[in-house]
């Protein structure tokens, strides 16, 4: 019900100041452009300033849609408000041409798209990056290696700028000077928009850091990867569910001070520290092994609603995984363990080597503590594994859910890996008849 309530506030919202602004002036829009521009405008203003709500991460929106899906519909609806407000100033120039105005809204309007089409282009995997004039764009600016994801991440809160020069076109409009009740819609959003900004960037990091936690450990998994322990300086574990992520940020040590998303390996069985499990991949990723026991970070959460807590009527599990999409697996396959551990469960992990297989140790004693677990690795291109090689394709998909008699309507499916092995996986699983709210996944790109 919380849903449908929501995504009705979203596309009722513009409502508000177009109503406002017709009654204000009902002349004045008797014309079919000037019409068209208001409410055009009124829409792409709401919309945008949500854009600020949305970025925030508030957590009453979060619980009901999951962050991927805001993401998701964030960069969408960035698009469309977008266009409306190109159609919108283009408009609003035929009928008013050059003036301080709209000199204003086209300064505001090409700041959002440049950062967005950035954005879009170089800091997230979407549909647009999959097309190859695209795709070379990228690559070509990845190889300079001049710009970090750093650089992006300022760049793109930028478009706080934006919002404001878009506010100050807004109140430049005479039907805004001229009234109290137009003025006072457009400040609402305004304010909602600038102020979830200002909460996000200025009053939660530090709340945060009166709630630091300190690293106890850094473990070397593989050459390129690393588990690291943190404990709270306050003694207070979060609480989270298992397979859920947080947003950390080393505030005290030699790494950069950049807040990134991580899911969360430890079990929330143990009170005691939060443990990370991160791999080399990208500029931030690739210094975590400079991370020391004694630093410092604030953690932001938790987020996310990938995990088989939240679907208690599955009976029996499989977990479909690749590389370092192993991680909220870990925290789900250790929770199991603690508080039920005659789960059915098939974990389906691939890699390149099986030296990939990490914490070797204590899967051999989580599997002793679950009976009805059983773990396949499947290595691509490792010549001494002498077990179920290759990719996870469809075919050997289906052969080891049978084999396991995991094909019914009782049993839940948990993707998460690279894009290709989720994007081929829900296929397959949707091929072989397995219905589309039994299959379980986060994807974080457009």
């Amino acid at each position: 019900m919380r849903k449908w309530l929501f995504i009705l506030l979203y596309f009722a919202s513009p409502l508000f100041p177009i109503i406002v602004t017709y009654q204000a002036n009902p002349g004045r829009y008797a014309s079919n452009d000037m019409l068209l521009s208001m409410v055009l405008g009124a829409v792409a203003f709401t919309w945008l300033s949500w854009q600020f709500i949305m970025s925030a991460r508030p957590k009453m929106i979060e619980v009901v849609f999951g962050m991927d899906k805001i993401y998701r519909f964030h960069g969408m609806m960035a698009i469309i408000a977008l266009i409306m407000v190109f159609v919108h100033q283009l408009i609003k120039e035929n009928i008013f041409g050059e003036n301080l105005m709209t000199t204003i809204g086209t300064i505001s309007m090409i700041t959002f798209i440049v950062i967005s089409v950035i954005s879009i282009l170089l800091m997230v995997s979407s549909f647009v990056t999959r097309i190859e004039p695209f795709k070379t764009i990228r690559k070509i600016v990845e190889s300079l290696k001049v710009f970090k994801y750093a650089h992006y991440r300022f760049l793109h809160n930028m478009t706080i700028l934006a919002l404001i020069l878009m506010q100050i076109h807004v109140l430049l409009t005479s039907i805004v000077k001229a009234n109290k009740l137009v003025f006072g819609a457009y400040m609402i959003y305004f304010l909602l928009g600038f102020g979830f900004y200002c909460y996000h960037k200025v009053v939660k990091p530090s709340i945060l850091q009166e709630e630091r936690y300190i690293v106890s450990d850094v473990i070397e998994e593989t050459p390129t990867m690393w588990s690291i322990y943190m404990t709270p300086k306050n003694g207070k574990v979060m609480l989270y569910k298992p397979g859920q992520f947080g947003f950390f940020r080393v505030v005290k040590g030699q790494v950069a001070r950049e807040e990134h998303p991580f899911s969360i390996s430890s079990s929330p069985t143990n009170r005691e520290f939060l443990s990370v499990t991160i791999k080399a991949l990208g500029d931030y990723t690739k210094s975590i092994n400079q991370i020391k026991p004694g630093d410092e970070l604030t953690v932001e959460g938790p987020y996310g609603r990938f995990s088989y807590v939240n679907y208690r009527k599955e009976i029996s599990r499989v977990f479909i995984v690749g590389g370092i999409g192993i991680t909220p697996i870990l925290s789900m396959l250790r929770y199991m363990k603690d508080v039920d551990p005659k789960q059915r469960v098939l974990l389906i992990w691939g890699m390149n080597q099986i030296s990939e297989y990490i914490i070797a140790d204590e899967m051999k004693e989580i599997i002793n503590h679950m009976p009805n677990l059983k773990i396949i690795p499947v290595v691509a291109s490792d010549p001494s594994y002498e077990g179920e090689k290759g990719y996870i394709d469809r075919f050997k998909l289906e052969r080891l859910l049978n084999e396991g008699l995991l094909i019914d309507t009782t049993t839940g499916f948990y993707l998460c890996g690279p894009l290709i092995l989720m994007n081929n996986s829900i296929k397959n699983l949707s091929d072989i008849g397995i219905e589309k709210n039994m299959i379980h996944y986060e994807k974080f790109s457009l």
